[in-house]
C-alpha cells in the first residue's frame, strides 16, 4: 500500500488555480485583492515554466464583439440605479476591452453620463430614469468595427408628494440653534425620495434667524433655526404649492454672569491643548441648561482656535494651539459675561530621532503600512512636530512616497517592496543631518497555493 501511495504522488501534476483561495488579512492590515493577483502575479507566473505547464503559452484574450448591459428588471422613477456594462465576445462570454464608450437612453429625461471608461472589459454607471414605462440604456463604441449593446427595464410610475411634515422640538431656548427636519410625503404617508425643489422658511418670531433656502435630498431636508423671542413661536415651510407649519415654546436663556475656563497651567507650543468652558451664575454654580454661544480670543494672535463656541448643557470644549512662547491668555465673551484664563507656553522639544515601525516580514509586490514617530532626546514623542522628511529605501524598485509628512509627531506611509531579501527603509531631515531613522524587513516572494489533482488509482 505504501508503494502504491508513493507512486500516485509521483504521478501528480501541479496545477495553479485560484479556486478556494479567500482574501486573507496580511501585513499592515491590508487585504489581498484576488483581481490584483489574477491580473498581475498569475500573468507573470503563467509566462514562466511552472510544474505541469512546461511549454504552455499564455492564453490569448477573447476579442470583444459587443457589449452586455445589465439593468434591474424594474427600477424606481427619479432615483439612481446602477448598470453593469461588460464587453463580450461572439460567444457572449467576457472579452477584453479598455477604453471609453458612449451612453444613450430612450428616456429623453434620463440623467446619465455621456461616456464611461471600461477597465478590464467592464464598468459601472449610475443612471436615473425619469419617464415611466419601458426604457432602454444603450452603449456603443466606435472604431473599425463599431460595438454596441443595450438592455431594457420597466420604470415605475413616479411617487407624487401631496404634503409636507415639519419635525421640531416642542421647546427650545432663545439664541440656541434648533434642528428642524422637513419631509415630503405622498397620499399614503410614504416618503417621496425623488422629491426635488427649494424650500423657503418663515416664522412668527421677527428675531428668528432662518436660512434663505433649503434643498431637498431623497425626500427630506434639514435646517437650523435660531429663535430670539420668548413664547410660542411658529415655523412655516413652503415648497411649490405645498405648505406646512410647526410650533415650539421658546424660553429665555438663563443668566450667565461668568465662565470658568479650564486649561492646563503649562502647554507646549504647536501642540493642541484641550480647553473646557463652564457657564456659571453669580454664585459660581454651573448652569446646566445654558445652550448659548461665546466668542473666543487669545493674546497670541497666531494661535489656532475657533472664533466662537457653542455650549451644550452648560459646557463647551475646544482645542487651542499656541505659537508664541511665555504666558498667554484665552478670553471667552457672551453678552455681559467675560472670563480670562492664563497658561504658560513652553517651547516644543527638538526632534532627536525618528523611529520606524515596520513588519519583520513583507511580501514582494504587496503594499504595507509603516508608522513613523518623532522623539526628543529624552525618548518622548514630540507631539508638536509637523515637518516633512525625505524617504528612501535599499530597494531601488520599491514604491514609496518621496516625503513623509508628520502630524502631531506621527506619520503613516504606504510602501511596496519589490526585491526579495533584506531591505531597509530610511528617513532623513534635509535641514538637520542628525535627525534620521531606519528600519529593516525581510521581503519574501509571493507564493500561491495550488491544488494537485489526484490520479486515478
Amino acid at each position: 500500500m505504501a508503494t502504491k501511495r508513493k507512486q500516485i504522488r509521483s504521478n501528480r501534476t501541479s496545477t495553479l488555480s485560484l479556486e478556494g483561495l479567500e482574501p486573507r488579512t496580511v501585513l499592515s492590515g491590508l487585504p489581498i485583492s484576488l483581481e490584483f493577483l489574477a491580473d498581475s502575479v498569475l500573468t507573470r507566473l503563467s509566462e514562466s515554466r511552472l510544474p505541469g505547464f512546461e511549454g504552455s503559452a499564455p492564453i490569448a484574450a477573447t476579442e470583444a464583439a459587443g457589449f452586455s448591459v445589465i439593468l434591474p428588471s424594474v427600477v424606481p422613477n427619479g432615483l439612481p440605479v446602477r448598470a453593469l456594462i461588460m464587453a463580450v465576445g461572439a460567444d457572449n462570454r467576457p472579452a477584453s476591452f479598455s477604453g471609453e464608450v458612449s451612453l444613450s437612453s430612450s428616456d429623453m429625461a434620463a440623467t446619465l453620463p455621456e461616456t464611461v471608461t471600461l477597465a478590464r472589459g467592464r464598468g459601472y454607471v449610475s443612471v436615473t430614469f425619469n419617464t415611466a414605462g419601458e426604457q432602454t440604456l444603450s452603449v456603443s463604441a466606435g472604431g473599425e468595427t463599431p460595438l454596441t449593446g443595450s438592455d431594457s427595464t420597466t420604470v415605475a410610475e413616479p411617487i407624487v408628494a401631496t404634503r409636507l411634515v415639519v419635525l421640531m422640538p416642542q421647546s427650545t431656548q432663545a439664541d440656541s440653534p434648533t434642528r428642524v427636519t422637513i419631509m415630503a410625503l405622498d397620499a399614503n404617508g410614504r416618503l417621496v425620495p425623488n422629491f426635488r425643489g427649494e424650500l423657503t422658511l418663515t416664522s412668527s418670531d421677527p428675531a428668528a434667524t432662518l436660512p434663505d433656502s433649503v434643498s431637498f435630498g431623497r425626500g427630506r431636508a434639514t435646517a437650523t433655526v435660531t429663535f430670539g423671542t420668548e413664547g410660542q413661536q411658529t415655523l412655516t415651510v413652503k415648497a411649490g404649492e405645498l405648505t406646512a407649519e410647526a410650533s415650539t415654546t421658546v424660553a429665555l436663556q438663563p443668566v450667565v454672569t461668568d465662565f470658568r475656563i479650564e486649561i492646563r497651567p503649562e502647554v507646549v507650543a504647536g501642540e493642541a491643548a484641550r480647553v473646557a468652558l463652564v457657564a456659571v451664575n453669580a454664585d459660581g454654580q454651573a448652569i446646566r441648561d445654558f445652550s448659548g454661544s461665546a466668542i473666543l480670543a487669545s493674546s497670541d494672535e497666531s494661535a489656532r482656535l475657533p472664533d466662537t463656541i457653542q455650549f451644550r448643557r452648560g459646557r463647551a470644549y475646544f482645542q487651542v494651539a499656541f505659537t508664541a512662547l511665555g504666558e498667554q491668555q484665552i478670553t471667552a465673551t457672551s453678552g455681559d459675561a467675560k472670563a480670562t484664563a492664563t497658561t504658560l507656553v513652553k517651547a516644543a522639544p527638538a526632534v532627536a530621532s525618528i523611529r520606524i515601525w515596520m513588519p519583520r516580514q513583507l511580501v514582494a509586490g504587496l503594499p504595507a503600512i509603516v508608522q513613523l514617530m518623532a522623539f526628543d532626546a529624552d525618548g518622548r514623542v514630540v507631539r508638536g512636530f509637523s515637518g516633512s522628511l525625505d524617504v528612501s529605501s535599499s530597494d531601488a524598485e520599491a514604491s514609496l512616497p518621496g516625503r513623509a509628512t508628520f502630524v502631531n509627531g506621527i506619520a503613516l506611509l504606504q510602501v511596496t517592496f519589490m526585491t526579495v531579501g533584506e531591505q531597509s527603509l530610511s528617513v532623513s531631515d534635509p535641514s538637520n543631518a542628525d535627525v534620521t531613522g531606519s528600519a529593516s524587513t525581510r521581503v519574501m516572494e509571493l507564493r500561491l497555493p495550488w491544488r494537485q489533482p489526484r490520479s486515478p488509482s
